[in-house]
């Protein structure tokens, strides 16, 4: 019989502010076995965790992450 592993998709955000510390955190303690994220690189290649390419949506700013520093 297979394992089924169960993964936080970008924490616990069901409940939490998506890809936040608070979420992940709160993923673990209720026992996943992995944590899904995206991770993106900023115009100046610093590594941004956020699930969209760009800020629209989870921001009150907008545009590509790849265009900001």
């Amino acid at each position: 019989m297979k394992k089924i592993i169960v993964e936080g998709h970008r924490g616990y955000c069901a409940k939490y502010p998506e890809n936040t510390l608070i979420s992940f955190e709160k993923a673990i303690e209720l026992g996943v076995d992995a944590i899904e994220f995206d991770v993106w690189l900023s115009k100046d290649k610093v590594p941004v965790i956020i699930h969209d390419g760009d800020v629209d949506r989870t921001t009150d700013g907008e545009g590509h992450i790849r265009d900001k520093t």
